[in-house]
């Protein structure tokens, strides 16, 4: 905690700069989460999202067709994500 703090305290005359997040939703929880997510931008000005929806058969497919440069920051998901994960050995 006091690590916390003091590294907390040391950004104080950083200037902030807007990072954007990209958050995919393969569950239908983006229905419920949606609000709070922008809630949370609304707070924090400096923070930008940018919401998709996808299948959860489809996502895995486009992480391994990225080859590790996927611009996904965020994956809200329920089971069946990971069971398409474990089909295709990821």
């Amino acid at each position: 905690m006091l690590a916390a703090t003091a590294f907390i305290s040391g950004c104080a005359g950083i200037q902030a700069q807007t990072m954007t997040l990209n958050v995919v939703d393969v569950g239908g929880a983006l229905t419920l989460l949606q609000t709070a997510i922008e809630s949370y931008g609304v707070q924090h000005p400096d923070v930008k999202f940018n919401f998709k929806r996808a299948t959860a058969v489809d996502l895995p497919k486009t992480l391994v067709a990225a080859e590790g440069q996927s611009d996904i920051d965020l994956v809200l998901r329920g089971t069946d994500i990971l069971a398409a994960g474990i089909d295709q050995t990821l």
